[in-house]
């Protein structure tokens, strides 16, 4: 299952759980391949979607995944990305 996806040197490494990449594609944007997966993926940085069935807590500027995972959350991205996981979890935080 797709924990997260981060767009390096132009292409799309695809991670699992354990951090280990599952598949790496080329040719293809961030952005259109996150909307592709639906609504449960949110954008946490410039680079990286993240599947928001895995977050366990959003910190100031950070959130930590199921294995311990922890990505960075840019300062613009923040508030919309904390929003969007209060509606995917039913409510607001």
């Amino acid at each position: 299952m797709i924990a997260y996806i981060e767009c390096i040197r132009r292409k799309l490494e695809i991670y699992d759980l354990n951090g280990q990449i599952i598949t790496v594609c080329s040719g293809k944007k961030l952005s259109e391949f996150a909307a592709q997966l639906g609504d449960g993926f949110a954008c946490c940085h410039q680079s990286i979607y993240v599947n928001m069935q895995h977050i366990l807590e959003i910190r100031h500027y950070a959130l930590r995944l199921r294995g311990g995972i922890e990505l960075p959350i840019s300062q613009s991205r923040f508030r919309a990305l904390r929003g969007s996981w209060g509606e995917y979890l039913g409510g607001s935080l």
